[in-house]
Formats: structure tokens, C-alpha cells, sequence
């Protein structure tokens, strides 16, 4: 029970940690775009941030760390406070050596689709708690596609312009076969006068 007592103080103080430490930013990267801003070391002679100067961010230093006896555990307080071991899962026989009282689970970022959406399920139907879930987007039913509502979209545009404003394709085009006759009439009638 007293060590139950002493991981939720120092599940406690590694959350308050978290929430004070600086965002450790790699030196420039908030200058440049080229630089990645994940963490690292500066190295220059003259670097301001190695030094230490104020008004530059600070650099990782190993006060900042959490407590050695709640690194690399999780801790829940939903359904009462409970305390587990991360295991890293990246196929179906490390998902068998999971205890669900002692370990949650992480499924590898190198793990493809496929075995991410069996590992998944497997690990819910046995009860296991899984951090980094399989978020699969919605796909559109056979029956709607993206280009069936996009033709939708344009004929919701077509009944607000209303009958007076469409004009018929047979119309225009006698429209314009008798402005062409009318041009040419015009253009044989200029070079006569001239000749």
C-alpha cells in the first residue's frame, strides 16, 4: 500500500514536470525552416545557447527528467488509479506475452495497416489497452462517390439560376450562324465598293 502511495506521488510530480519543463527547441529552428526544430545538442564555439545566455531557450539538462520509478510506466485514473507497464507490440505472438493486469499496449510504428487493424482487434476482444488505437477514415459507400457529390453539388448550382437564365445550346448557335452570315454580307459588301 505505501508503495502504491509513494508511484502516485511521483506520478504526480512527473505531470507537474511535464507541464513546467520548457519546449527543448533545436538552436535556430525557429529562425530557419530548414532546420528541424526535434532536439538537438548545440555544438557551435560561439553558440549563445550552449553558453547559457539569458534570453535564449534552455537546453536539456538531466534535472528535468521524470522520477526513476515512473519512467516508461503508464499511468490511468479512469476506473480507479492504476499503473502499467508500456509493452511494444509489432506482430501477433508479442501480443500473446501481454498480461492485461500489468501492461498496455503499444503497437509499433514500423507495423503496416493490415496487421495494425489485427493486432488492434485482437488485443480489444482480449481487453487490453491500446495507446496508439488504428484510426481508419470513413470511405464513402459504393453507392456515392466523390465525383456523384460533386455532380450533385453543381446541379444544386444549376436550379438556382433558374429557366430565364439557361439559355438553350440549339438557340444560341443560330444565333451565332446568323451573326457570322451577317458579318460576311458586310465584308463582301466593304470590298466591292472598294474594287
Amino acid at each position: 500500500m505505501t508503495e502504491d502511495k509513494n508511484l502516485r506521488r511521483l506520478a504526480k510530480i512527473r505531470t507537474q514536470k511535464k507541464k513546467a519543463n520548457p519546449e527543448f527547441r533545436t538552436q535556430n529552428s525557429w529562425r530557419y525552416k530548414r532546420v528541424d526544430p526535434r532536439w538537438r545538442r548545440p555544438r557551435g564555439i560561439d553558440s549563445k545557447m550552449q553558453e547559457k545566455r539569458g534570453g535564449w531557450p534552455d537546453i536539456v539538462k538531466i534535472g528535468y527528467r521524470s522520477p526513476k520509478a515512473v519512467r516508461n510506466l503508464h499511468v490511468t485514473q479512469q476506473g480507479g488509479f492504476k499503473i502499467r507497464e508500456e509493452f511494444m507490440v509489432r506482430n501477433m505472438s508479442d501480443l500473446e506475452l501481454v498480461l492485461p493486469h500489468k501492461h498496455v499496449v503499444r503497437i509499433g510504428a514500423n507495423v503496416g495497416l493490415r496487421k495494425r487493424e489485427k493486432i488492434y482487434s485482437e488485443a480489444r476482444s482480449w481487453g487490453l489497452h491500446v495507446l496508439n488505437p488504428v484510426r481508419i477514415e470513413e470511405e464513402l459507400g459504393e453507392t456515392e462517390t466523390a465525383e456523384d457529390l460533386s455532380l450533385d453539388r453543381d446541379l444544386d448550382m444549376d436550379l438556382e439560376l433558374g429557366l430565364d437564365d439557361i439559355k438553350d445550346p440549339v438557340d444560341s448557335n443560330l444565333e451565332n450562324k446568323d451573326k457570322s452570315d451577317d458579318l460576311e454580307q458586310k465584308s463582301d459588301t466593304d470590298s466591292e465598293e472598294k474594287g
